[in-house]
């Protein structure tokens, strides 16, 4: 673990997986590698970004400004969705084998997209711009902003993942061989994510915020608030937790092979861990 600025950085290797998250300026950077499926969080400016990935079912909630925002998603046989917003624009698409559905809000907007089986997509913008392209041979998803902001890519199965923004952003790249999830948001909002079968989630914010990623083989469920707020994580299975947070934080960091819990709260606030 370490840090650049008051940013923590922690890097995760387990059973052939490795993440590696850090921060350049107010931005953090979170790179997963990994043989189920890799998450990465993160948010950029008042915009939540939210993605899920799995091989059964999840659901996300989450608020961006006095919002709350509810996420059942279904992802079955090789899925991904894209979520972004440029400046207070959605920008949607549609690839899909079977189904899957993601909602989410950048200002007061709900965003849905669905992606499923052989697609590609690239999604870029031309002003403080985030150019990205997908190759994959199952799906792609990309999230991202166009104002400081974040650029998200992800590729899977035999696929690869660029992700990197303009301007103050986050750079991320993830490989792996099944899902990706990725959920984060940019005030005082509530992530939530369930990820069942083969699954990890990288959980963080970019202010006085909570990071946490999760490598797992079962379920994780991970629950956490970026102002006066409780974070509860478990882990089950062959899974490892790293939870920190970025000014007067808590940095810890977990790798087991049955469960661990951890809660705790990122202002003067209890910090438990089990």
């Amino acid at each position: 673990m370490y840090n650049t600025s008051d940013v923590l950085h922690s890097e995760e290797k387990l059973h052939s997986t490795s993440t590696t998250m850090y921060n350049t300026s107010d931005v953090l950077h979170s790179e997963e590698k990994l043989h189920s499926t890799s998450t990465a969080m993160y948010n950029t400016s008042g915009v939540l970004h939210n993605e899920e990935k799995l091989h059964s079912t999840s659901t996300a909630m989450y608020n961006t400004s006095d919002v709350l925002h509810s996420e059942d998603e279904e992802k079955l046989h090789s899925t991904s969705t894209a979520m972004y917003n440029t400046s207070d624009l959605l920008h949607s698409e549609e690839k899909l084998h079977s189904t899957s559905t993601a909602m989410y809000n950048t200002s007061d907007v709900l965003h849905n997209e669905e992606k499923l089986h052989f697609t590609s997509t690239a999604m870029y913008n031309t002003s403080d711009v985030l150019h990205s392209e997908e190759k994959l041979h199952s799906t792609s998803t990309a999230m991202y902003n166009t104002s400081d902001v974040l650029h998200s890519e992800e590729k899977l199965q035999s696929t690869s993942t660029a992700m990197y923004n303009t301007s103050d952003v986050l750079h991320s790249e993830g490989k792996l061989h099944s899902t990706s999830t990725a959920m984060y948001n940019t005030s005082d909002v509530l992530h939530s994510e369930e990820k069942l079968y083969s699954t990890s989630t990288a959980m963080y914010n970019t202010s006085d915020v909570l990071h946490s990623e999760e490598k797992l083989h079962s379920t994780s469920t991970a629950m956490y608030n970026t102002s006066d707020v409780l974070y509860s994580e478990e882990k089950l299975h062959s899974t490892s937790t790293a939870m920190y947070n970025t000014s007067d934080v808590l940095h810890s960091e977990e790798k087991l092979h049955s469960t661990s819990t951890a809660m705790y709260n990122t202002s003067d606030v209890l910090h438990s861990e089990e």
